[in-house]
């Protein structure tokens, strides 16, 4: 009979090199994924096409103030993301600051809301805001947040 040659897997360890480059990599990678997809998402809902028209600019944002805030741009939705600010001329709308690329913030005065409808969601009751005229686009806002601010100031929709 002849002896039996037990043979052992081999590791390679891994260069140092290689794990230094792994883990700068890693974050930029990361970085630049979640910039592309914001950027992305900014153009697909409409956002971009807004602060074309309705960029806050140098202007800061006074009135009553809303944190936290869920609402939609378009067809997308920005869950407990959006900053809003509202006073008699019209409303302030930002994104929290992960979100911000791609995402400038809005002012959108109260005379260039063309159309309000309440829209019911599964868990929500949104007011559908179409913004411009012509359209431009839509942003949708809690009703609740919309009434709470009413008793200040009346936006119209002619």
């Amino acid at each position: 009979m002849e002896p039996q040659v037990v043979m052992e897997p081999q590791t390679a360890d891994a260069p140092a090199w290689l794990i230094v480059v792994i883990l700068v990599a890693f974050p930029v990678f990361f970085i630049a994924i979640w910039s592309g997809v914001l950027f992305l998402l900014s153009r697909l809902a409409g956002w971009h096409r807004l602060a074309q028209h309705y960029a806050r600019g140098d202007r800061k944002p006074t009135g009553h103030y809303v944190s936290g805030s869920s609402g939609k741009v378009g067809f997308t939705n920005y869950n407990q993301m959006l900053i809003l600010h509202f006073n008699q001329e019209g409303f302030f709308v930002e994104v929290n600051p992960l979100f911000k690329v791609g995402h400038k913030p809005l002012f959108i005065p109260w005379s260039e809301i063309s159309e309000r409808r309440t829209v019911n969601l599964l868990f929500a009751k949104l007011e559908k805001l179409s913004i411009g005229r012509p359209k431009v686009g839509t942003i949708s806002l809690p009703t609740k947040v919309l009434d709470s601010i009413a008793k200040e100031w009346q936006p119209t929709v002619s």
